[in-house]
């Protein structure tokens, strides 16, 4: 077999490799119960189900991820590099993450948000700075 044929066939195994993986890590981003499996994030799942927000934000992903493909793909970086650091105890406690408005607004947008959200007050605040499980 010429060296090209052989870079193909690698191209193509790698591409099929990758859109398994790629799957299979869509698949369990989506449970959050994959997500607390982990210790150092347990008590962050424990206060999400005891906040309300899981009754209407049913996954981690949703609000822990950018809107689109883009958003997909960076979930999926962001999620191999926090189970190396969980694997090489890499990481430090409690754990913490950043959720940018525009995660939020992904789903809720501006004009649907309620009233008291459209003050010049709370124009000046983050969506966390109120929202924190």
């Amino acid at each position: 077999m010429s060296i090209g044929k052989r870079l193909a066939l690698a191209a193509v195994v790698a591409l099929v490799l990758g859109l398994a993986a790629g799957t299979a890590a869509y698949t369990l981003e989506q449970s959050p119960e994959f997500c607390a499996s982990c210790h150092e994030i347990k008590p962050a799942y424990e206060t999400w189900l005891r906040s309300g927000f899981a009754e209407h934000h049913p996954t981690c992903i949703e609000c822990h991820s950018a809107p689109g493909i883009g958003g997909i793909i960076g979930a999926q970086i962001q999620g191999s590099r926090e189970l190396v650091a969980h694997f090489t105890g890499n990481f430090e406690e409690p754990i913490r993450a950043e959720v940018p408005d525009g995660w939020c607004i992904k789903c809720h947008s501006r004009p649907s948000l309620p009233p008291s959200h459209h003050t010049p007050a709370f124009l000046k605040k983050e969506c966390a700075d109120c929202h924190r499980h």
